[in-house]
């Protein structure tokens, strides 16, 4: 077969292009200096928890932004786990959808409730909108909780504190 560099030209018979050979190539190149960089580290465990782990009588979990709503799909129940779709929303006012995640986390053990909002989204204008559609009140809030430092969780926490900072309980905490 004469030279050739067209791609098309250089798959072997297994239908492997060159530019896939040369990323599995690069792959396994970054893994073995990964593995090698890595090879006397140490396992990482967590500490047992100092208090026993918290019972509770109702937990729900509303997602508030997701990157995906699918306001059409039906509502369900898988086991003991209902999901409750809003359907479409009437015209001129509707969930927003945008990368990122935000979930409102209530909880309740006996007459005692508490109500969190569990990462921010990617921006303020979602989170704000979609909190105010789902009727979820800033102010009912006990505490606001961030999973871990990537931008479509917290995104949304500055501009949220901005508009709702005179209607947050003082002293909110942020975990």
């Amino acid at each position: 077969m004469p030279y050739s560099n067209r791609e098309s030209d250089l798959s072997n018979a297994a239908g492997v292009s060159r530019r896939e050979l040369l990323c599995a190539g690069g792959a396994a190149a970054f893994s073995s200096v990964v593995a090698a960089l890595l090879g006397g580290a140490e396992r990482a465990r967590a500490q047992a928890l100092a208090v026993p782990v918290p019972e509770v009588d109702y937990l729900a979990v509303r997602v508030v932004t997701d990157s995906f709503q699918l306001a059409i799909a039906p509502n369900m129940k898988v086991g003991a786990v209902e999901v409750q779709r809003f359907g479409m929303p009437p015209a001129g006012k509707s969930l927003l959808e945008e990368f990122g995640l935000s979930m409102h986390v209530e909880s309740r053990r006996g007459a005692e409730s508490h109500s969190m909002l569990l990462d921010f989204g990617f921006t303020s204008e979602t989170l704000n909108n979609n909190l105010a559609m789902l009727g979820i009140a800033p102010e009912n809030l006990d505490a606001l909780i961030l999973s871990h430092g990537h931008y479509d969780h917290f995104g949304g926490l500055a501009g949220f504190l901005r508009q709702n900072h005179a209607r947050l309980r003082a002293g909110l905490p942020l975990y």
